[in-house]
């Protein structure tokens, strides 16, 4: 065994623990997290939103996916449109991402305040059983009077342990949840899984995801949840297989969980590498921040990656023998370091260039217009 690969994962470990001891929480939904999202309601409770004399399109919704909501209400800062959540069972979680301080918030939703309302729901939604299923209904059920838009974040797999379903059987429930409202989803490929859809590609703010030194370490941000949907048989064969090497990989949310969004972006900065599993998640938003942070990223070819990455030149794109990302990645750590910290550059200019929140607010504005219709016009 040669003396690189022998003083990597050494360096790894530290870099792991220096992470775990800086930047992670082991209470990260304990009473006084909890505490601090109420307070950031309440502080925002009917807040005047940005009123400059111009016609405010002005936009109902609820707390579903947090990072791409904060994304989405940045809207507001470019836009005449006000965006006002009813209080429900998820909240806003702050170390996640910062409530914009022009959020709106309200207990109880009031015909005729409103121009179009804007709900989430995934593949859980399908079963009536799930939170997804009962939050969408309770929204939708007081928007009767409103234009919509359902932002669908999933596919019809639904590998959920107890709630499992056949996709056709998925697809069809969520056609009768969502009805004649223009339903967006996350990807290209997604319009084909369900059989219908708009895609609308997330974007970021490149600025607000630094590219740091980077040190000898492998992470990724992969849910354990529905696990045939996030392909976790694969990163966990992934995961022995590097442990079988001698190198550790870090699930940050699952290994560690950060305590702040700036500590998550400081681990991603630092990480080298960064492992994408997924099968069936649309455009995975991890892979793009780590795609922002400069790190290499290696990952599965499903949902139009391979428009985005080249291999071997902004990334790689790897299928699922867990032998093969074994070898590349202790390739790329112990003989190829430099090689990798300049592939992840350039996958953060492909990022900045295909990703970033100007090209998305762009699209959303559209969409809220076209929805919105004549019932409201600047």
């Amino acid at each position: 065994m040669d003396a690189d690969r022998v003083g990597v994962p050494s360096a790894a470990a530290r870099t792991s623990r220096i992470a775990v001891s800086i930047a992670t929480t082991r209470r990260p939904d304990g009473l006084a997290s909890r505490a601090r999202d109420r307070a950031a309601v309440l502080r925002q409770r009917k807040r005047a939103n940005y009123d400059d004399g111009r016609r405010t399109l002005r936009v109902f919704g609820m707390v579903n996916h947090v990072a791409h909501q904060y994304e989405m209400l940045k809207l507001a800062e470019h836009r005449p449109v006000s965006f006002t959540y009813i209080v429900g069972a998820r909240r806003w979680k702050q170390r996640v991402r910062p409530m914009p301080r022009h959020l709106s918030w309200v207990t109880r939703y009031e015909p005729g305040s409103y121009d179009v309302a804007i709900l989430h729901l995934d593949q859980r939604a399908a079963h009536p059983g799930t939170a997804s299923y009962r939050a969408y209904r309770r929204v939708r059920s007081m928007v009767g009077d409103l234009p919509r838009i359902t932002i669908n974040h999933g596919t019809p797999m639904l590998s959920e342990p107890g709630c499992q379903l056949p996709e056709e059987v998925v697809a069809s429930r969520i056609k009768s949840l969502v009805g004649d409202d223009l339903m967006v989803v996350n990807s290209r490929q997604a319009v084909s899984r369900w059989g219908w859809g708009h895609p609308v590609i997330h974007g970021m703010a490149p600025e607000e995801w630094p590219v740091l030194p980077k040190a000898p370490l492998v992470v990724t941000q992969v849910d354990r949840g529905m696990a045939r949907y996030h392909g976790i048989a694969l990163l966990d064969a992934v995961t022995s297989e590097l442990r079988r090497r001698g190198i550790e990989v870090i699930n940050i949310g699952h290994d560690i969980v950060p305590r702040t969004w700036k500590d998550q972006r400081q681990i991603l900065g630092s990480a080298l590498i960064y492992l994408n599993t997924t099968l069936d998640s649309p455009m995975p938003r991890g892979r793009t921040e780590a795609m922002l942070s400069g790190c290499c990223v290696i990952t599965t070819p499903f949902h139009d990656a391979d428009q985005y990455i080249q291999n071997g030149v902004n990334g790689y794109l790897l299928c699922d023998d867990p032998a093969r990302w074994g070898a590349l990645v202790e390739d790329l750590l112990t003989r190829r370091f430099d090689d990798a910290a300049r592939i992840g550059l350039r996958a953060r200019e492909t990022a900045c260039r295909e990703f970033h929140n100007r090209r998305y607010l762009n699209d959303l504005w559209q969409i809220l217009m076209a929805t919105a219709g004549a019932s409201w016009s600047i």
